[in-house]
């Protein structure tokens, strides 16, 4: 109070010059200065955990955008590249009055697809369907840890595609080698329980340092983990 009104008539009474009262002055100033340290690292370490969570969900947010803008810009290319080709389907007539001559002809440009036939002498309707060569990708062998596997997954490694981009562009196309094939199933059985756990409300950060935290326990290798995985959801069947 003194401190908000130092000019108040109330200090001018002996009592506060007095010196048992100085003395307590002095307690009370030093006991918050102790409490003001206790707190700030608390504060601050409270603050490092907030930026933290939010710099995790940005780049999150980051990684998704730019691997759709990834997938939008390889489409656009095998477009303009002639990857994708493109041919005249069919003409649609138009009659005139009286069964003369046709009037006018249009011609139906579309990506070759799928086969269409006119009915009742109707037009062929227009068909799209993307269909460019999947390039050439192999599984990375050398990453060793759940991070490591969700960042291929879903970002890509250096400037590679992501797993899942391969997957949503070219289906199983990508992979028509066995080891592939085999190495993809297993590395997926990793991907499902980190999803399982989003699934259950858990953050994406979180639930990839759980399912990290549970190999490091263990001491596992990415194969050993995913063998684990599969006996404890073959036991949650049973």
């Amino acid at each position: 109070m003194r401190r908000e009104f130092p000019t108040h008539p109330i200090w001018t009474d002996p009592v506060f010059r007095r010196d048992d009262y100085q003395a307590f002055t002095r307690d009370v100033e030093e006991l918050e200065e102790v409490q003001i340290r206790k707190t700030l690292p608390a504060i601050a370490e409270r603050l490092s955990v907030l930026h933290q969570s939010l710099a995790r969900n940005v780049n999150e947010w980051g990684a998704q955008t730019k691997e759709r803008l990834d997938n939008i810009e390889t489409r656009l290319g095998d477009l303009f590249e002639s990857r994708v080709s493109m041919t005249l389907n069919a003409s649609h007539r138009v009659a005139a009055p009286g069964g003369a001559t046709p009037a006018s002809t249009t011609t139906a440009t579309a990506f070759h697809s799928i086969p269409t036939s006119p009915r009742d002498g109707g037009p062929l309707s227009p068909s799209v369907s993307w269909r460019p060569r999947p390039p050439s990708y192999m599984l990375s062998r050398t990453i060793s840890t759940v991070p490591q596997l969700w960042r291929e997954w879903t970002v890509g490694l250096g400037n590679g595609l992501s797993v899942q981009g391969l997957e949503d562009l070219y289906g199983h196309r990508w992979r028509p080698a066995h080891s592939e094939k085999v190495m993809y199933s297993r590395r997926k059985v990793i991907i499902g329980e980190i999803r399982r756990r989003q699934a259950e409300g858990i953050n994406t950060g979180a639930a990839v340092e759980e399912v990290e935290l549970m190999r490091q326990r263990s001491r596992l290798s990415l194969h050993q983990l995913h063998q684990v995985l599969n006996r404890q959801k073959r036991s949650a069947q049973q």
